[in-house]
């Protein structure tokens, strides 16, 4: 309806008689009214349309002498123009619609000029832009992010490393940290890759260096714990979802044993027997400690007070992130009698606290600091109602001690494709090992020279004495820092169009890539890439059965 209006209000605005009537007038003296034959309507061009108003509005200042502004527009003397300076064309109907051109104080062209003049421009770039040919042009060479980084060296070698999270920070762009264009490489970055491919290479070929203990202070979700001072009829007896346990995410660097020291707070009424805090790694209890709180005279004489209280529990973790809590078991059982728990303390009742004797004896003789006393005691002692105000407060992560420093069979066979893990090599592995694991880490099949290149840097480091796994190394760390591996280039040699300018089609390995950083930030798979091997990959049933697979994982 919207377009009919400015279709009827167009008619109105040049002047012309309206396409259609509600009534028709008898006096009515059209063409269609008296039977007499319709002028023909002259078809709008550039000749008759947009030099005329050119040449009496704005040639004056925008002509091969004047350049007003550097604007020749005596040189836009044909249509072609309209193709060759869009631009020029787009900016002078938009100043011309906008009345900005002709300035005052110029005069103004009439409304039904400048829209004749407008629709015709806008009309003619519609046109072109459906006659125009697609421009595929190319794909930006996309460097591997942090997250693809790291998910992509544990999948090419299995190892549990995450060196880019060394890395300077990721650019971005309209807040995405994956887009080619924004995505730079800086010096800095060059050197962290060097550092990075070396360190990779030789944990997944001689294992993990050795490590230094060190502290981590662990940080944990917090949550309020709600004042409770009677016992629940029912609870979590592991004590994992209650808010006085402590959980996290921590990323164990290698296999080795690992100290959990675990400071508490908080209190349980007097009497109650000493509490177990466990630790639990993966879902799985490991260690328990049994802890019992101290007493404090001064402050809570009728309390055991568990603030400070610090033990530390020994565990073994396997490199990698995991899941580790700390929780205390039973949290309500071995409480007095009085409270009516289950399995109640069996410790003889403890007498109540002479209260007046601690405010007949103050310490201070000033007024204000035993009135402050007496507010404390008073707090204290409703305090000590409460049965879940002991909670595991901070812990912290030491270590590695003990550490495993065997080389990982997983990696071992991500390298030593021909199947010699105990040393004895024949002369067809060393290329069998690198185009191996160059096709891998480029994502596509490589070629015999590219192959030979690494073979030269393994034959010289030989020669200058090195073992074979010590040659390699240095092979496999040349290609991780090739950009094949760095960046997901698409068509890196010919244009991604032919010379006809037709667009065509991304390889079956590209396809791949595609596919595998956009649904998991890491390289294809070995049946993912079987099916680019194969040519079936953009097969549609094959296309489809591969993303299911793929989302499943």
């Amino acid at each position: 309806m919207h377009k009919v209006f400015k279709f009827v209000s167009a008619f109105t605005l040049l002047g012309l008689p309206p396409l259609f009537s509600a009534t028709a007038s008898p006096a009515d003296k059209t063409p269609a009214a008296t039977g007499a034959a319709a002028p023909k309507a002259s078809i709008p061009s550039f000749a008759g349309t947009i030099q005329p108003f050119l040449q009496k509005n704005c040639v004056a200042c925008h002509s091969a002498k004047a350049k007003v502004a550097g604007l020749n527009l005596e040189a836009l003397s044909n249509e072609s123009s309209l193709v060759d300076k869009r631009e020029t064309w787009e900016t002078i109907a938009r100043r011309v619609k906008a009345a900005e051109m002709p300035p005052k104080p110029m005069p103004r062209p009439k409304p039904i000029d400048v829209l004749t003049f407008t629709k015709y421009l806008e009309d003619s770039f519609e046109q072109a832009d459906a006659k125009a040919k697609p421009q595929a042009g190319r794909v930006t060479a996309r460097r591997l992010n942090k997250a693809e980084y790291n998910n992509t060296i544990h999948d090419l070698l299995a190892v549990n490393l995450t060196p880019a999270d060394d890395f300077p920070q990721d650019d971005s762009g309209y807040g995405f940290d994956n887009i080619g264009d924004v995505l730079s490489l800086s010096p800095v970055l060059m050197e962290k890759y060097l550092n990075a491919a070396e360190a990779v290479t030789r944990t997944a070929l001689f294992g993990p260096a050795p490590l230094k203990p060190s502290m981590a202070k662990l940080q944990g979700a917090r949550s309020r714990v709600d004042r409770i001072e009677h016992v629940p009829a029912d609870y979590d007896k592991s004590g994992l979802t209650l808010p006085n346990s402590f959980s996290t995410t921590y990323k164990f660097p290698v296999d080795a044993d690992y100290d959990v020291r675990v400071r508490m707070t908080g209190g349980r009424p007097i009497g109650s027997d000493p509490i177990e805090v466990t630790a639990w790694l993966d879902g799985k209890p490991l260690k328990t400690e049994s802890v019992l709180g101290g007493r404090l005279p001064e402050s809570a004489p009728w309390s055991q007070d568990f603030d400070g209280k610090t033990f530390t529990l020994r565990i073994h973790a396997t490199a990698g992130e995991h899941w580790l809590a700390v929780a205390i078991p039973h949290l309500y059982d071995g409480l007095p009698a009085a409270f009516n728990g289950p399995n109640p303390s069996k410790q003889p009742a403890s007498p109540p606290p002479d209260i007046e004797s601690f405010i007949r004896q103050p310490k201070s003789k000033d007024p204000m600091r035993i009135a402050q006393y007496k507010v404390r005691l008073a707090e204290a002692i409703h305090s000590s109602k409460q049965v879940n105000a002991v909670r595991v407060n901070t812990v912290e992560m030491l270590g590695p001690y003990n550490q495993d420093r065997k080389t990982s069979l997983a990696s071992l066979r991500k390298i030593y494709v021909c199947g010699h893990l105990n040393g004895q090599h024949n002369a067809s592995c060393p290329r069998l090992i690198v185009a191996s694991f160059a096709k891998r880490a480029f994502r596509r099949p490589v070629t015999t020279a590219e192959v030979n290149e690494y073979l030269k840097l393994m034959t010289e480091s030989q020669k200058d004495g090195s073992s074979f796994a010590e040659a390699l190394s240095v092979a496999l760390e040349a290609v991780l820092v090739s950009p094949d591996f760095l960046f997901r280039i698409e068509n890196g040699g010919p244009a991604l169009q032919t010379a006809s300018n037709e667009p065509r089609r991304i390889s079956q390995h590209e396809l791949a890539s595609r596919l595998s950083y956009f649904l998991w930030s890491s390289m294809p798979d070995a049946e993912l890439m079987h099916a680019a091997d194969a040519g079936a990959l953009r097969n549609p049933d094959v296309l489809k059965a591969q993303v299911l697979r793929m989302l499943k994982d």
